[in-house]
């Protein structure tokens, strides 16, 4: 999960530069309210120019802002993709838990090579959860960590409890 932490920084560096951006839009016209008051107020063209850099800088941090928590629709696919793989890999690995409670007095070589069996088709639906978390991780990151530290937070809560 290497390219994790560039989307964060990516992410991070998009909401400083909108903020950066709002506040520029909010300094200038204060800056023209106070040198419009002096003496010697700045010509027309100056403020005009001022204000027009308001504008811009106002319009560039709504832009900075409005793709900040919008999920690609490519991340989502995949995410979809492999919950429904997950689905289909666990109802495999139902049916054959189903099989060995079906048949209690199979053989324990054959037992084994059916617990070897579910023991392949669990590793690879775990895989496939810590590849579908990643998906959310790329394309959400603020939300994915959010919940996973409320589930921390939960199952730490739980362990006390007990």
């Amino acid at each position: 999960m290497i390219g994790i932490s560039a989307r964060r920084r990516r992410w991070s560096g998009k909401r400083a530069l909108g903020v950066g951006l709002a506040l520029l839009g909010i300094a200038v016209p204060i800056y023209l309210a106070y040198s419009g008051s002096t003496d010697k107020p700045p010509s027309a063209s100056v403020q005009a120019l001022l204000a027009f850099i308001s504008v811009v800088s106002q319009l560039g941090a709504a832009l900075a802002f409005s793709r900040v928590g919008v999920v690609d629709p490519s991340h989502l696919r995949g995410a979809i993709r492999r919950l429904e793989l997950l689905r289909q890999r666990s109802a495999s690995a139902r049916q054959i838990a189903d099989a060995l409670v079906d048949q209690p007095k199979i053989e324990l070589g054959d037992r084994r090579a059916v617990f070897g069996e579910l023991s392949v088709f669990t590793s690879v639906i775990q895989e496939e959860i810590v590849e579908a978390m990643g998906d959310w991780y790329a394309a959400m990151p603020h939300v994915a960590d959010q919940v996973a530290g409320e589930l921390e937070q939960g199952i730490t809560k739980e362990d006390e409890d007990t």
